[in-house]
Order: C-alpha cells, then sequence, then structure tokens
C-alpha cells in the first residue's frame, strides 16, 4: 500500500499555531494542596477523574524519594536525622536540600545512568566476541556537562556534531564518542 501524502496546512496543524498560555483554574489556586501553577492544573484534572491528591509524604518518605531519585542511593540514619531536624526549623528545608544535593558530583553520575542507557553506552562490543573497547571518556563527558548543567540543545549537539563546530575543542570531539554506541561487528 502506497500512504497518500497529506499537505499540512499552516491553519490546522499544531506545529504552525503560536503557543497560548492558559488560564489558571483560579478555583485550584487557592487550594492549600496546589504550591503553584502546575498544582493547580494537576488538580483540576486530579477532580475531573473524580480523585484528590494525597496528604503530603511524611519527612522521611520525601527524602528518600529524592535521595533515590538524584543520588540514586538511599539515605543513611545521619542523613534522615539531620534532614529531620532541618525540616523542623525550615520552610524551605527540601528546596535546600535539593539544591545541595543537585550540586553534588552524585548527580551528574545518577542522571548520567539514564542517559547512557538510551545512548546504548557500554564498555564492550555488545556482540558475540564481546571485545573491550574504551569509551570511559564519552561516560565522564557526559556526568562532567551534566553537573555543569549544560543545556539540553547544546548536549545534544555536541554529540551529534561536535566534530563539525567551528574551532572545536577536545571535549567536543569526546562528545561525538555517542556514535561510537552501538554493536560492533
Amino acid at each position: 500500500m502506497i500512504w497518500p501524502l497529506v499537505a499540512l496546512s499552516e491553519e490546522t496543524h499544531w506545529a504552525f499555531q503560536a503557543p497560548v498560555l492558559p488560564a489558571l483554574p483560579e478555583r485550584e489556586v487557592r487550594h492549600v494542596w496546589a504550591r503553584g501553577a502546575i498544582d493547580a492544573f494537576l488538580l483540576r484534572e486530579m477532580r475531573h477523574d473524580g480523585r484528590e491528591p494525597n496528604a503530603a509524604a511524611a519527612p522521611w518518605r520525601l527524602l528518600r524519594r529524592l535521595s533515590l531519585d538524584l543520588r540514586g542511593l538511599p539515605v543513611n540514619l545521619a542523613e534522615q536525622d539531620a534532614f529531620e531536624e532541618d525540616f523542623e526549623r525550615h520552610s524551605n528545608a527540601v528546596e535546600r536540600l535539593i539544591d545541595r544535593w543537585l550540586a553534588a558530583p552524585g548527580y551528574g553520575e545518577r542522571m548520567a545512568q539514564d542517559w547512557l542507557d538510551l545512548a546504548r553506552y557500554a564498555d564492550t562490543t555488545g556482540h558475540a566476541a564481546d571485545q573491550p573497547r574504551t569509551m570511559w571518556l564519552y561516560r565522564d563527558w557526559v556526568i562532567n556537562v551534566l553537573n555543569e548543567d549544560l543545556p539540553f540543545n547544546q548536549f545534544t549537539l555536541e554529540q551529534l556534531a561536535g566534530d563539525k563546530l567551528p574551532e572545536v575543542s577536545e571535549a567536543q570531539l569526546i562528545a561525538t564518542g555517542f556514535h561510537r554506541n552501538l554493536m560492533q561487528a
């Protein structure tokens, strides 16, 4: 079967429409659960589906979730005690904790796991003979730029075409190791 080509009209296709900021759902913005605009939209959708938000998580549970998400590690008792004490004293304890963990080297290591999995990173060829290969420079580049908060458009550009950039740096050449993340015969 030959698929018919459909002409896209600038008037009808969503990709050609300018984004419009939706009005905040006023009823939900005033709800005690909503801490911001996103919460108001979420609450509206939950109510539409006949649901209500859960109660706030206990500090120890929130700490555990944040630690697993941002560091990939469970918390130890000393960290839990320190956080619960800080949580009682400061209204911004959660934000301070997040800022501290985002600034730590372990953040880039944790976030790199997901990216490297998607990029099919491996230290072997992943094929029958399974020969080792040197890819750790690329892995370290990913970790470092995630810790440096490189914008995503630059992150992808350097991996896809880092060798084609003007005045290319050694780091940008290493970034193109992305192209070596495939099975080799």
